[in-house]
């Protein structure tokens, strides 16, 4: 569950006066790429949406293994990484590095990891802009480093375009949003902890995109606490076909992230698909400068109470020994 240490880190990270220099690059960028993996594509994704959201401008979200795989990508290479010391963020920076980018940016909160380092020193006009390292999670994932690393992105958007100067974010928001999240938990887990066979269910998350920061959030959480793989679409996509296997087999579950901007879209597939499946709606009541974070905060209590539900309470999911075994998974490019 949250608590309130979670707050104080989301409250001291979103509020603080800190100034980032490297924030002139993403206003001066005509588009970006943001690159990571884990956990961390979270705060990415979330990152270019709210490039796009402010400016206009084209950015996205790519995994490791595409940047690589691409060498004619020009966009300005935003690497995001808690440690910066997984193969996959170091590999990233080497490419970067290799192809002499005019610029490029590593988001983390260690400037002295494996990436920062070779950010430092051997990438032409490289910038790092990094936050303190919370203190480490013993939850089913490290929910502080989502916290950190997301606030830190927002941060470093927002400044870029100014968006810091405006009161858009004040304490009293945060408990808003922080109290909106409790409550909507505490309804969503009443209603799935009646559903029967749960665990032999298909989770599927709709929202607005296909690389929704909602939705992705709740994909990515609920994977890596061993709650389930959850599948994550476009909700009106869905609606032209996509559905079919799901209504074959009527073995789904549907968890609709609704706001203000899908609200008809999003009850009216409520209504119709309830009929015939558990459909659990999350209307998110923040406006849109922090309901990425009510949607955080919800994901993050209800993967907690399934994790109890499930026999492995708050706590970090039992390792396939074998699977846990394997660990060189190959070069994401090949020389």
């Amino acid at each position: 569950m949250i608590d309130q240490s979670d707050f104080e880190l989301w409250k001291e990270r979103l509020l603080s006066s800190e100034h980032f220099p490297a924030s002139i690059l993403i206003k001066e960028a005509a588009s970006s790429v943001w690159i990571a993996s884990g956990l961390a594509k979270i705060s990415a994704i979330y990152g270019a949406s709210i490039i796009q959201r402010l400016s206009g401008k084209p950015s996205r979200f790519i995994t490791p293994i595409e940047y690589a795989q691409n060498n004619q990508i020009q966009c300005l290479p935003i690497l995001v990484s808690l440690r910066g010391n997984h193969t996959d963020a170091i590999e990233v920076a080497e490419i970067i590095a290799a192809r002499k980018m005019s610029a490029s940016l590593l988001v983390t909160a260690d400037e002295y990891g494996g990436a920062s380092n070779i950010f430092r020193n051997s990438i032409f006009n490289a910038n790092i802009a990094s936050s303190n390292l919370p203190s480490r999670d013993q939850r089913f994932v490290n929910c502080k480093s989502v916290i950190m690393l997301s606030a830190l992105v927002q941060k470093l958007v927002y400044s870029s375009f100014g968006s810091m100067n405006k009161p858009l974010i004040s304490r009293s928001s945060l408990i808003e949003a922080w109290s909106h999240a409790k409550t909507s938990s505490e309804n969503l887990l009443e209603k799935i902890s009646n559903i029967k066979d749960l665990e032999q269910k298909q989770i599927i998350i709709l929202s607005d995109g296909i690389t929704s920061s909602y939705a992705i959030t709740w994909q990515s959480i609920l994977s890596e606490s061993g709650v389930a793989t959850a599948a994550y679409l476009d909700i009106k996509d869905y609606t032209h076909g996509d559905h079919i296997a799901a209504t074959r087999t009527r073995n789904a579950i549907y968890i609709v992230i609704s706001h203000s901007g899908i609200k008809e879209i999003s009850q009216i597939f409520t209504d119709r698909f309830s009929s015939l499946f558990p459909v659990l709606k999350l209307e998110l009541k923040s406006d849109v400068h922090l309901r990425f974070w009510e949607n955080l905060f919800v994901v993050i209590n209800v993967t907690s109470g399934l994790t109890s539900l499930l026999g492995y309470s708050n706590q970090r999911p039992p390792k396939d020994p074998i699977v846990w075994s394997w660990r060189d998974w190959g070069k994401i490019i090949q020389q």
